[in-house]
């Protein structure tokens, strides 16, 4: 069983909060880098990526006056030339400057009368270091054709604050799992996509060997996170006997979402609440229903709130 998902919560290191998707003035937000970067360090964040679009935010001196680790990034957005009709937004994370063929005349910014094939950028980001994230697709009600046809990104947006404050469109677990469901071993986060004064909304949690920019990006590529927008997750363990036991912060509905079978999930909506080091803890436990199918199995969990607030694990596969 490859269950890097779960490995991050026994692994040796710290827990870092972070956030992969942000906006500032110099694309359509409307912070300015500064100020942007200085609310989410007073607010315990441990890294933050500023993907503004169409152009790559120098981080360099920023990075100079804060403690929060900083990480460069770009959003693209664009219909691609193989299918001029689909509307496709992709995080370059970790981008130091653009592809030299995004950008013929090197001013700095994304040339939109130039080729732009997904897969090229994917390629150029993986080639330098970098993780290539799709975000929103239900924000453009995309098919999930797109997403199918390329290759080697890493993750995929599994909840978008800004689509849900602004239309309704924030949660894209459908996508997410319709890509698991064909086989894409791919990860889920939770972002702000912050451009007014909305941040903090949705982060991700990694389970780092260090708190340095690479040793970050290092675990997000192994999958040593998770995602929320509440609640919390201490622990999570594959017992024995076959039952996943996790441990988090508030009372939850905890639902694992296997490989689809018919109309079934397994869900666990009663909590054991303990006292650890004075503060209150809740557990419970699920058993997956493991249908075998082709031999692509997986499964995902996800934490559910009284006021619908969710967390995320990344999938577990056999």
């Amino acid at each position: 069983m490859d269950h890097r998902a779960f490995e991050c919560f026994q692994a040796e290191g710290e827990w870092l909060k972070g956030n992969l998707h942000t906006h500032t003035c110099n694309s359509d937000g409307e912070a300015t880098p500064e100020e942007l970067v200085q609310w989410y360090e007073q607010h315990g964040y441990d890294f933050l990526a500023i993907t503004d679009h169409d152009v790559i935010t120098d981080i360099k001196p920023l990075q100079k006056n804060h403690d929060i680790i900083l990480i460069p990034g770009i959003e693209f957005g664009y219909s691609p030339e193989e299918e001029p009709g689909w509307i496709l937004d992709m995080l370059g994370i970790n981008m130091q400057q653009l592809p030299h063929f995004l950008d013929p005349e090197n001013t700095g910014r994304v040339q939109y009368d130039c080729a732009m094939s997904p897969q090229k950028i994917i390629d150029h980001i993986n080639e330098n270091d970098g993780l290539a994230i799709m975000c929103h697709p239900y924000y453009m009600i995309n098919m999930t054709e797109p997403y199918l046809k390329y290759q080697n990104y890493i993750g995929m947006e599994a909840y978008n604050y800004v689509c849900k404050d602004m239309c309704g469109r924030g949660h894209h677990e459908v996508y997410w799992d319709a890509m698991l469901y064909r086989g894409k071993k791919i990860w889920g986060f939770c972002t702000d996509d912050s451009h007014k004064a909305d941040f903090g909304h949705a982060w991700i949690e990694v389970k780092a060997k260090e708190r340095t920019k690479d040793a970050i990006l290092e675990a997000i590529r192994n999958g040593y996170f998770y995602s929320t927008n509440g609640p919390k997750i201490f622990s999570v363990e594959y017992t024995e006997n076959h039952t996943v036991r996790l441990a988090f912060d508030r009372p939850c509905d905890v639902v694992l979402l296997p490989w689809p079978k018919g109309d079934y999930i397994v869900r666990s909506y009663e909590n054991e609440m303990k006292i650890v080091d004075g503060r209150k803890r809740f557990y419970a436990e699920v058993e997956p229903q493991i249908a075998h199918r082709a031999g692509k199995v997986y499964f995902r969990i996800e934490l559910v709130d009284k006021d619908g607030n969710k967390a995320y694990t990344n999938p577990v596969y056999f």
